[in-house]
């Protein structure tokens, strides 16, 4: 059977071809670039001959040009959006499964900022060297997003992730063919004053029995446990028995959290550990039996099986009728166990501890290391504090977290 015969292409072009047949659409570099070395193999990401042939002139001058004069390519906000959900992307493929799903859930974030960084940059095409905070298209972001009634917290998550992506292209992204880093520096991508985030308050021990009268009863022991352990609500949702270790010395089961299930396990790659005061164990106990593998689950009007969140519609529905709808959060029951160590008089590592909060200081890095070896006097210790908060002491105050 003869050959299938393509259109003839210039010098230095070619079609990706297997067993007679296309492989891609797009047309192919091959060309050697002269006094360089260099055999530039890419794809042009074009169809047509015509357009093909110049983007291979402008590659082999732009090749030549770094390679023997030390010139920079110019970069632009696209092919940095690129690179990093690719970076991204190849990093999650090597976690753990649950790491790797809350991975992606940030990768979309950073595609949602990204996109639109690129709707107010020329669609990406402005070169990245010429970004910085005097751009046109920057103020134009800033300007609309808060007339929008956008939180200065929220801009200021489109202005992290362009500051990650510019300080990438100065310190970690190398042009190919030579030493240069994408762009010579990077230029200072200043934070707005976070002054108008609404603030979370703690949930007074007045207002307490009231919203947990109002919750459906799997969220009635959530919310509760969660009051007397100080964990977060992804924790608390994703909480299993095979979680629960017994350790000698000490009269009550810890959990310990794998790390790609906490927020700061991605940094240290080490567990957390959930210490029960008397009615966090209570919690639990009563939940025995009720699924094999999820301490809380939900058994109410048909539906069978874990808690994706807390902050549902029954969730909202309680703080909206205990008149707390504005002051209280899901994350304020968090502040609220803090709050209420401090008021007791723990210590400071031990809050940190109890409610795994990251912090470098050595004594807390010293006390991880005692319940990693699941010392029974670090734990004892613990569970002795975090007592102190099952029962009314006093006014509340907000801690801010570590």
């Amino acid at each position: 059977m003869a050959r299938r015969r393509f259109p003839k292409l210039p010098p230095g072009l070619e079609w990706r071809v297997r067993n007679g047949r296309l492989v891609s659409p797009f047309i192919y570099t091959k060309k050697k670039i002269p006094g360089t070395g260099i055999l530039l193999r890419e794809s042009t990401k074009e169809t047509d001959p015509a357009r093909a042939e110049q983007y291979l002139i402008r590659r082999c001058n732009e090749v030549r040009d770094e390679t023997v004069f030390g010139v920079r390519p110019k970069f632009t906000l696209r092919d940095a959006c690129e690179k990093h959900l690719t970076e991204r992307e190849s990093k999650a493929d090597t976690l753990p499964h649950e790491a790797r799903l809350r991975t992606y859930r940030q990768i979309r974030d950073d595609a949602y900022h990204l996109d639109l960084l690129c709707r107010y940059l020329n669609d990406g095409a402005v070169p990245l060297a010429n970004i910085n905070m005097e751009h046109a298209g920057v103020k134009n972001l800033i300007r609309d997003r808060l007339a929008a009634g956008r939180k200065a917290k929220t801009v200021n998550a489109t202005l992290e992730i362009l500051r990650r992506i510019l300080n990438k292209a100065a310190r970690e992204w190398y042009c190919e063919n030579s030493s240069l880093s994408w762009i010579p520096a990077a230029p200072k991508i200043t934070l707005l004053d976070a002054n108008d985030t609404r603030q979370s308050d703690v949930l007074s021990w007045d207002d307490q029995p009231r919203l947990l009268s109002l919750l459906p009863s799997h969220l009635q022991k959530m919310v509760l446990f969660k009051l007397n352990t100080g964990k977060r609500e992804y924790v608390v949702c994703n909480l299993r028995w095979s979680w629960l270790e017994r350790v000698d010395g000490v009269d009550r089961p810890i959990f310990v959290v794998p790390w790609e299930y906490h927020k700061t396990g991605g940094r240290r790659r080490k567990p957390a550990f959930v210490i029960l005061n008397d009615t966090a164990l209570r919690v639990v106990e009563s939940c025995r039996g009720d699924d094999p593998e999820f301490v809380f689950v939900c058994n109410e009007r048909g539906h069978r099986g874990p808690v994706g969140k807390i902050n549902n519609t029954g969730w909202k529905k309680a703080v909206a009728a205990s008149g707390l709808q504005g002051r209280l959060t899901v994350h304020g029951l968090k502040n609220t166990y803090s709050s209420r160590l401090r008021a007791v008089g723990a210590p400071e590592w031990d809050i940190a501890d109890l409610c795994d909060h990251y912090n470098k200081g050595m004594t807390h890095y010293y006390t991880q290391a005692a319940l990693e070896n699941r010392d029974a006097d670090t734990i004892n210790r613990l569970i002795q504090t975090a007592n102190l908060v099952c029962q009314p002491r006093g006014e509340l105050r907000k801690v801010r977290q570590a």
